[in-house]
């Protein structure tokens, strides 16, 4: 009785009609692409065909939550900005490591 009533409430039945109707919708897409690639040319109109396609069911099936993927890119922003911190922070250091040459300049540094 407990589980029914939790399925009935997290409504687990339509989430799974939704993966599987997305599953095939998707399924189809890279069938189409399959076909495409056979082809000796690759037309614009195909390509077009199959962006369409794969937004609309990307967006009839949002089987991943939205704060799912803010998270994600709030990770990837933070991420993205240490690396550029360290970055940063190791041109500084082979800046500063750089021999001097007998003017005091930096040995890589063009002489004016």
């Amino acid at each position: 009785m407990l589980t029914t009533s939790l399925q009935y409430a997290l409504r687990l039945d339509e989430k799974v009609f939704d993966h599987r109707t997305a599953g095939n919708e998707f399924t189809a897409i890279k069938r189409n692409i399959e076909i495409v690639l056979s082809r000796r040319e690759i037309s614009k109109k195909g390509i077009k065909e199959i962006r369409t396609d794969h937004d609309h069911t990307s967006k009839n099936h949002s089987l991943v939550r939205k704060q799912i993927w803010d998270n994600i890119k709030e990770r990837e922003k933070r991420a993205m900005e240490e690396d550029r911190i360290f970055i940063e922070s190791v041109c500084v250091q082979q800046n500063a490591n750089q021999p001097l040459d007998t003017n005091g300049d930096s040995a890589s540094a063009p002489s004016p």
